[in-house]
């Protein structure tokens, strides 16, 4: 186990997930519109009517823009690596698991996520 620093802990659907904060360029409030891709919606789940974080992710092939409901930033949470069994059935965007307490929260490699799910655009 490994101690992660530099983390948002973010809420979207209901669910939370965490993410590095170097992947992060900028973290807003904003208006939500229709077309607005929320992180829970990437994942395949409903997003909640307030997201309203925007986070957005530069890469080197364009910017993401991702809502979500609620972000806190943390510092040194410890970070676990996905067991073998497990990485064939979690989205290839989650890179490992956070522990918070007793809880296990899936980390999330943005830049993954934006190729996986198709919404990178420059």
């Amino acid at each position: 186990m490994q101690q992660a620093d530099g983390l948002l802990l973010l809420v979207s659907g209901g669910r939370r997930y965490v993410v590095p904060r170097r992947q992060v360029s900028a973290l807003t409030r904003s208006e939500v519109g229709a077309a607005a891709v929320t992180l829970a919606g990437a994942f395949g789940e409903q997003p909640m009517t307030d997201e309203r974080y925007a986070i957005t992710v530069a890469s080197q092939t364009g910017t993401l823009v991702v809502h979500v409901q609620q972000a806190d930033l943390w510092a040194n949470l410890p970070q676990l690596a996905l067991p073998p069994w497990l990485t064939q059935q979690v989205h290839p965007a989650v890179i490992g698991l956070v522990l918070d307490d007793t809880s296990l929260i899936p980390l999330v490699d943005l830049t993954q996520l934006a190729c996986e799910t198709g919404y990178e655009a420059t």
